[in-house]
């Protein structure tokens, strides 16, 4: 199937990713407010499909307090009479909807600390992935193993994440470049493989090509930044006509970030035509 000449729209989904998060929380009165219940703070982290590859471990770092006021007290008296813990105790688990998995984390901000009540208002959330003892991947021949990224692309640096909802030739313009926090779209780069379905056997070149996302080539058309998008149809070649979807998803999925280093350019008949 030949590719279409046109410019298709981008949808902006403004999600900062990384493999390991650590994330700075200021909370409101309201959110620590004791009334008929406990405060409670939550946080989830899409984790894609190979989530349980991975263990995740949740920390409170540079927690800071303030005190219950006799009335905050009082309240939580009514509520509970059990101890609160010197630090909030968190509640994690991943949930799987089709395939995907998502990190949930909860605790209650409050605690008793060297005699008094007090309430969590500043925190850095640390989420960290370490490899699972029993993941898939220890299951993979010796010689794959090692074809692992040290390194995620996306452990480092300010991501934004965008969709297309089909496959075609996409713009960047300003306007989404400065949504997504950026400033300069001379030095904007994509990354990412799109919406096509993975095949249903892992073999070690194919793990060696796409353990981590590469960015794509982008080209200069009449003044415009322009990209290939794949949506989550796709055909095995330009000759085939069975197509392939993907009942995972409705969209395919690409991550931008900002550099110092210029991104990869290529012709504008080159990008379309490959």
């Amino acid at each position: 199937m030949s590719k279409r000449r046109c410019i298709l729209n981008l949808l902006l989904l403004l999600v900062c990713l990384g493999m390991k998060a650590q994330q700075f929380y200021n909370l409101t009165a309201q959110e620590v407010r004791i009334d008929s219940v406990l405060p409670l703070f939550t946080y989830t982290q899409e984790l894609g499909a190979r989530y349980a590859d991975s263990v995740y471990t949740v920390r409170i770092d540079y927690p800071e307090f303030i005190d219950m006021t006799e009335t905050d007290v009082a309240r939580l008296r009514k509520i509970t009479d059990k101890p609160l813990p010197a630090m909030p105790e968190i509640e994690q688990y991943v949930g799987v909807s089709r395939k995907q998995g998502t990190l949930y984390v909860g605790f209650v901000p409050l605690v008793f600390r060297d005699g008094k009540y007090q309430k969590l208002v500043s925190f850095k959330l640390s989420i960290e992935a370490t490899g699972a003892p029993n993941s898939s991947r220890a299951f993979l021949p010796d010689e794959s193993r090692h074809t692992y990224a040290a390194h995620s692309v996306l452990s480092t640096g300010r991501w934004a994440k965008i969709r297309v909802p089909s496959s075609g030739v996409y713009q960047l313009t300003e306007a989404l470049v400065r949504q997504a926090g950026f400033t300069d779209i001379n030095k904007v780069k994509v990354y990412g493989y799109g919406g096509a379905m993975q095949p249903e056997k892992l073999t070690a070149d194919y793990i060696k090509e796409t353990d981590d996302l590469k960015e794509l080539p982008s080209a200069m058309v009449n003044g415009r930044r322009i990209f290939w998008g794949n949506g989550p149809v796709s055909w095995s070649s330009n000759e085939t006509l069975t197509r392939t979807r993907n009942p995972y998803s409705d969209y395919g999925y690409y991550f931008i970030t900002e550099t110092d280093e210029e991104p990869i350019l290529v012709s504008g008949d080159s990008l379309i035509a490959a």
